[in-house]
């Protein structure tokens, strides 16, 4: 499981939202991707995403050319948000 902080940049909350849309569907299709879940905190948004296993995670998330990577580069949301961390580990339920 990953969950992922990033801060919208002032004023852009709204966009911030409306350029996730993608990069997140694009994960929830992926095989090996058991969820993906977001929240609003305050300015920041945390997306919770489970897969199968660290083989799977490392194929979808690391892979340059992969759809998620082109997804989220093709979103622009690092122009209206900034990634503040990620916290990996495994399930306990």
């Amino acid at each position: 499981m990953v969950i992922s902080r990033w801060r919208s940049r002032p004023g852009e909350e709204s966009e911030v939202e409306r350029r996730s849309i993608g990069p997140r569907e694009t994960l929830r299709s992926q095989p090996g991707v058991l969820f993906v879940y977001s929240m609003k905190h305050g300015e920041d948004i945390f997306t919770v995403h489970g897969y199968s296993n660290e083989t799977m995670y490392q194929k979808i998330v690391n892979d340059p050319e992969g759809a998620f990577t082109r997804s989220l580069k093709q979103s622009g949301i690092e122009e209206v948000a900034d990634w503040i961390e990620s916290w990996r580990g495994e399930c306990i339920d």
